[in-house]
């Protein structure tokens, strides 16, 4: 049982340590992070009661290919990344530590990999350590490869203009996908008139692996456009700190009111 729960959390963590140097410059407070790792894991539980419950619902079973399908699109992929959302979304959104697009990035890391850690724990007691080790470098670091692409979304809803919807309705058909490639390869396999083995190694080798290449490469295009724009939102406007730095000159009763907006300067006559 020790070492379940060792392989359960260690990856989560370590994964958390790795991500979050994407904030060097200003990295948040470790409170924080761990925080909303913890209500991460909280939110494992309301997805599993969810899914089991929609599930039901449907009449959806494991055990034949379009309800599998069904059932990771329109439920797991939407329920799992709208709760890790709404954990970033109800706790840290508007703190004063939220205060540039890349930690959209870093909270939303922290709620998939404390989801992540605790889902590993169930998988765990079920199925044994192998399928943990397994999870360390696929699935644990793939919920953040989901998550990431609403975080782009909520960077943008909080220090622009945008919704958080179509990032957010991308991720669930991401992690949607990945479950069903990984999970239905056997009844994929039965489908097309293999074997259920020989459908399990096809669609990982066809499907998941390109699937997590391409999120892994979206992931670092992501993460890169969300460092730009904190250095630029961090960094003094040319003209203001022009305007800070020249002498003041007597004159008419006038004054400038410099105003930015998205790194660009406007002025305003008063």
């Amino acid at each position: 049982m020790v070492l379940v729960l060792v392989l359960s959390f260690l990856p989560g963590i370590l994964w958390l340590v790795w991500f979050t140097r994407a904030d060097r410059a200003r990295p948040e407070p470790k409170r924080l992070v761990a925080l909303v790792f913890f209500l991460g894991m909280l939110a494992t539980l309301a997805a599993g009661l969810l899914n089991d419950r929609l599930a039901g619902a449907l009449g959806l079973r494991h055990d034949r290919l379009r309800d599998l399908f069904l059932l990771f699109f329109l439920i797991v992929g939407p329920v799992e990344e709208t709760l890790k959302l709404l954990v970033v979304r109800a706790t840290i959104y508007r703190h004063r530590e939220f205060d540039e697009p890349i930690d959209a990035f870093v909270y939303a890391a922290a709620a998939a990999l404390g989801f992540a850690s605790l889902e590993n724990l169930s998988y765990g007691a079920e199925l044994g350590t192998g399928v943990l080790v397994m999870r360390a470098v696929l699935s644990v670091p793939g919920h953040v490869l989901f998550s990431a692409l609403w975080a782009y979304g909520l960077a943008h809803r909080r220090f622009g203009k945008g919704s958080v919807l179509p990032w957010l309705a991308l991720a669930a058909l991401s992690h949607g996908l990945y479950d069903f490639l990984v999970i239905g390869g056997g009844l994929v396999g039965g489908a097309v008139g293999v074997s259920a083995q020989l459908g399990q190694i096809l669609t990982f080798v066809l499907g998941v692996v390109p699937l997590v290449a391409v999120l892994w490469l979206v992931l670092a295009r992501l993460i890169k456009q969300l460092q730009l724009q904190s250095a630029a939102a961090a960094a003094p406007a040319p003209a203001a700190a022009a305007a800070a730095a020249a002498p003041s000159v007597r004159g008419p009763r006038r004054s400038v009111l410099l105003t930015v907006v998205g790194g660009g300067t406007r002025q305003v006559a008063q």
